[in-house]
């Protein structure tokens, strides 16, 4: 059985959801990732849809991984494999069915902060 999906979110656009309950630490989804330079990644059609990786570059990741929300109080966050080019969606605590996931975007923000 598939542990999320994504849908429609008041204020926010599109987020992620959880479809039953999730244990701390179970994780969620591990996407792989395009590693993109730095330069590229401040491109107009890949403006804030990349995500952070190493000195000098950049990621776009698959899967949902691009449609989960900030919060800054997140009930998920990400594990980076540098090898296998995924980054891993993790519970950070107990999550129940239908809840939104969330992680923290660590960047300065470039949009107001839905409640």
């Amino acid at each position: 059985m598939d542990k999320i999906t994504w849908g429609p979110v008041d204020g926010k656009g599109r987020g992620v959801f959880a479809l039953a309950d999730i244990p701390m630490h179970d994780i969620l989804e591990t996407s792989p990732v395009n590693v993109i330079s730095e330069a590229d990644a401040e491109t107009a059609a890949l403006d804030h849809y990349n995500m952070a990786w190493r000195d000098g570059e950049s990621c776009i990741g698959f899967g949902y991984l691009m449609l989960y929300n900030h919060s800054e109080s997140p009930n998920c966050h990400l594990r980076r494999d540098f090898e296998a080019a995924t980054i891993s969606v993790i519970a950070k605590r107990d999550i129940k069915a239908g809840e939104e996931l969330t992680y923290t975007y660590a960047c300065s923000l470039w949009f107001k902060q839905a409640a």
